[in-house]
């Protein structure tokens, strides 16, 4: 017998099905859709999806940089307490979050090493992330993830393989 969701599982189940039709995102049900505008609508479907991903790598990214930044300066592994402080609210409020993700990253490897490849990664996924931020069609932008050479076009990180090799990044 499959284990049952429970009951607050089902609620957000309940939410998540709810949540689908409300922005129309039930993509299972493309038969209501115009012949002529079901592939568009498909794919918009498929770039919100991919965007929404992309940016919560990118701000799991940030977060990981702004604690390594934060135990330097504090010397203190226990963010809970820290966050009771009037020290690192300002610090936190004036510091951390006015720097780029990239101005961590920079800031994390002069604190400490950070392996080439955890580098480029983190410098791929926040060029992904701005083009996907800032452009209503990303597929159409060329990105540049370092300035030594080019990365392919955004439209590659909207396939299935891509999606795979973006979440196996942050690991």
């Amino acid at each position: 017998m499959p284990d049952r969701p429970t009951r607050l599982q089902r609620k957000i189940q309940k939410d998540l099905r709810a949540i689908v039709d409300e922005l129309g995102f039930n993509f299972e049900e493309i038969s209501s859709i115009k012949k002529e505008y079901r592939t568009l609508f498909l794919h918009g479907i498929r770039v919100t999806i991919v965007r929404g991903v992309i940016v919560e790598k990118y701000v799991m990214l940030d977060e990981r940089l702004s604690s390594i930044v934060a135990a330097f300066f504090f010397k203190k592994k226990n963010f809970i307490q820290l966050w009771r402080t009037k020290r690192f609210t300002l610090f936190d409020y004036y510091i951390l979050e006015k720097l780029s993700l990239r101005e961590k990253l920079l800031l994390v490897r002069a604190i400490r090493r950070v392996p080439k490849r955890v580098f480029e990664a983190t410098e791929r996924i926040n060029a992904v992330r701005n083009v996907v931020a800032h452009n209503f069609f990303p597929e159409t932008s060329g990105i540049s993830a370092t300035k030594r050479r080019a990365e392919p076009r955004a439209s590659l990180v909207f396939t299935r393989t891509k999606v795979r090799t973006c979440s196996r990044l942050q690991d």
